[in-house]
């Protein structure tokens, strides 16, 4: 089982420039460290990277701003 961590930006942070990379997912990256071993784990962090579905559990980082693009993500799992 891939247990994957996944860090969502609010769409006004999407800009061109890496002058709005907010600070990285800390709490994201702390469950990814005491996560047991025998879990395989990644991270992904949409600030970075986009959000691929190579896993079979996800962990969506939310709040009221990203909601939507985690419902989203989250319909595109349901519906895979």
């Amino acid at each position: 089982m891939k247990l994957v961590f996944v860090n969502i930006m609010q769409e006004l942070q999407k800009f061109d420039s890496t002058a709005y990379i907010t600070q990285p997912p800390v709490p994201l990256a702390v469950l990814n460290a005491v996560t047991p071993k025998a879990i395989e784990t990644g991270l992904i962090d949409e600030q970075a990277d986009p959000v691929r579905f190579e896993g079979d559990v996800f962990a969506f980082s939310v709040s009221t701003e990203n909601a939507r693009a985690v419902y989203e993500h989250a319909d595109a799992l349901r519906a895979a």
